[in-house]
């Protein structure tokens, strides 16, 4: 997959956490050209706006923790020195939304 498939991907997550919003409806959050440019700060974000009722406390900061050093990479940047790893973080990523908030 290419940069841009991987920001829609994670757009996508984005806008289901966001009420199921419209593309840039909650700002640059929800829009995979932002994501695009910084996607580890846009997972983080999204991941923080719900720690306080997650019962995944722990692997939200340990997510946050392990990539932290790709926080101001682009997706371009990220898979040009690991090309396999946005598989990987989006995957985790889709592991810590699923079933992890009180409602």
């Amino acid at each position: 997959m290419d940069a841009q498939g991987y920001a829609i991907d994670i757009e996508l997550i984005s806008r289901k956490l966001n009420g199921d919003c419209e593309r840039g409806e909650k700002g640059e959050i929800t829009h995979s050209d932002f994501i695009r440019k910084q996607p580890i700060f846009t997972i983080s974000v999204l991941l923080m706006g719900k720690y306080q009722h997650s019962n995944k406390k722990d692997e939200i900061l340990d997510f946050i923790k392990k990539y932290y050093s790709y926080v101001d990479s682009s997706i371009d940047e990220i898979i040009e020195k690991e090309s396999n790893i946005m598989v990987k973080i989006i995957a985790e990523f889709n592991v810590l939304i699923q079933g992890g908030y009180c409602e």
